[in-house]
């Protein structure tokens, strides 16, 4: 009598085995393309936060390099149109100061550069805006600078100070600025973790060039003290703001 006829294949155990070892490799890979795609993602956002921040560097350093020596008149005497606030409170860190003219310049060819720090969202963002200068008889407070540009923007504790140049040649940094002195020195750049508070970066400075209003290209001699414009005297009053000719170092 002939032996039965038996179909070749696999048992269930053996089925059962394929299927663990072939879900061991699926998870593998899986695992494998999820760390590949975080490091990914990981670089390019790291390339692209050092890119943001090289070219809101350039963006500080050209408007600084830029800042004009323009009087603002005020009730009691002029002021150098340069104005920065601290952040307190609900008010976020502000400044206005005037520039070399661009398409928002003008009759003057100068115009308003605005850059303030805004929070939202828990996030920080460094917004640039700008608008047309008229003159001196225009307050810097009554200007609306608009053309708003994100300069930076992420998890970030941001702030400027400003340095005062003294006598004897060493600088005083301040958190804010009024222009009863003129122009500041130079200004700094501070950039902090929100969540570590350390510096993300040494803080670059960015010289002014600016040390005298336009009028002391004519020779004029009052024109070396800001306190000297309410006054019969050509001697600079204390505290004045005393003029040095040509660019600093």
């Amino acid at each position: 009598m002939a032996a039965p006829h038996r179909l070749a294949g696999f048992s269930l155990i053996e089925t059962l085995a394929a299927l663990a070892v072939a879900s061991a490799i699926i998870l593998s890979t899986s695992a494998l393309i999820h760390q590949n795609a975080v490091f990914f993602n990981r670089g390019t956002r790291t390339i692209d936060q050092v890119e943001q921040l090289t070219l809101a560097i350039e963006c500080l350093k050209r408007d600084f390099a830029a800042a004009r020596f323009v009087l603002e008149k005020t009730a009691t005497q002029p002021k150098a149109a340069f104005v920065a606030t601290a952040e307190s409170g609900e008010a976020s860190a502000k400044i206005l100061f005037v520039t070399a003219g661009g398409r928002a310049a003008g009759p003057q060819g100068e115009e308003v550069v605005s850059l303030s720090v805004e929070t939202s969202k828990a996030q920080t963002q460094l917004v640039r805006r700008r608008a047309a200068w008229h003159g001196p008889r225009t307050r810097l407070d009554d200007a609306r600078p608009q053309d708003a540009v994100v300069l930076l923007k992420g998890k970030l504790d941001i702030s400027f100070d400003f340095s005062e140049l003294t006598p004897n040649g060493s600088l005083v940094w301040h958190d804010h600025w009024t222009g009863e002195t003129g122009l500041p020195h130079s200004v700094r750049l501070n950039l902090r973790n929100n969540d570590t508070g350390a510096d993300l970066m040494r803080a670059p400075v960015f010289p002014i060039y600016a040390d005298a209003p336009a009028s002391c290209a004519e020779g004029k001699a009052k024109c070396l003290s800001l306190a000297a414009q309410t006054s019969s005297s050509s001697e600079p009053k204390p505290g004045g703001l005393s003029i040095q000719m040509g660019p600093r170092d």
